[in-house]
């Protein structure tokens, strides 16, 4: 527990952030399936509770639904542009998971 906390650092690591989210399934690989499926696609309906975080970062893609669709494109290639390395380590902390 204190190698735990004294190694996390301010905000926690990514392998942490991974291994406490699949924790809560049993299923290691659906888990991991979740998981990339929840980072990966938007919410589109308002009865996701993701919609209001969603719709608050992207105001641009949400003033419209037309424009919804293009907001996983925008993702994957903000992810494989500007935060390249932080997509690299959660991709790597998710098939390294335990």
């Amino acid at each position: 527990m204190f190698d735990y906390t004294v190694f996390s650092g301010t905000y926690g690591t990514v392998q942490n952030t991974v291994n406490n989210k699949l924790k809560k399934d049993r299923m290691r690989n659906l888990a991991k399936l979740k998981l990339i499926r929840n980072r990966v696609f938007v919410p589109f309906t308002r009865k996701n509770p993701r919609y209001k975080v969603y719709a608050a970062r992207y105001k641009w893609f949400y003033k419209s639904k037309a424009r919804i669709p293009l907001l996983f494109f925008y993702r994957i290639g903000t992810a494989l542009t500007c935060r390249r390395n932080r997509a690299k380590m959660e991709f790597e902390a998710i098939l390294k998971a335990r």
